[in-house]
């Protein structure tokens, strides 16, 4: 798929499983979606986003959107909590065996053994 049609594919995604209406934040989701997808063509070596592969967009776009609003300081119960994320692991870290497989078999042919 071209870069434009994920975008407005992973836009809807997310602004159906977060309940948004309007366009607000449009931008702000495409925004991240773009550097997602960015991301994901670097990490996954391809040209290229799938069909198959817009699932892992959309977690990454949702993790991303969600860490938005979680960032800094929260109140509970008149205790402030620092919530914070680990920078070591990327969003993309829980589907990097996808990658690693995809790499691997293209970059490695099938040797095969012929018998006489």
């Amino acid at each position: 798929m071209k870069k434009d049609e994920v975008k407005k594919e992973i836009l809807e995604r997310i602004k159906v499983i977060h309940s948004i209406q309007g366009n607000e934040q449009d931008s702000y989701i495409k925004q991240l979606t773009s550097n997602a997808i960015d991301e994901f063509l670097i990490i996954a070596d391809v040209e290229g986003v799938e069909e198959k592969y817009l699932f892992i967009i959309e977690a990454v776009v949702n993790k991303r959107y969600i860490r938005r609003g979680d960032e800094g300081i929260e109140s509970v119960k008149s205790t402030s909590v620092w919530i914070t994320y680990s920078e070591d692991k990327g969003d993309f870290e829980e589907y990097k065996h996808l990658f690693e497989k995809k790499v691997v078999n293209k970059r490695r042919p099938i040797r095969t053994v012929r018998f006489l």
